[in-house]
């Protein structure tokens, strides 16, 4: 799953998790 977060935040939106990217800003 850490892989999903390092492959691109924008990507991680995609799959579900926007809180993530969110919080990043």
């Amino acid at each position: 799953m850490t892989t999903l977060y390092v492959t691109g935040a924008g990507v991680s939106a995609d799959s579900g998790i926007p809180t993530f990217r969110g919080e990043d800003g």
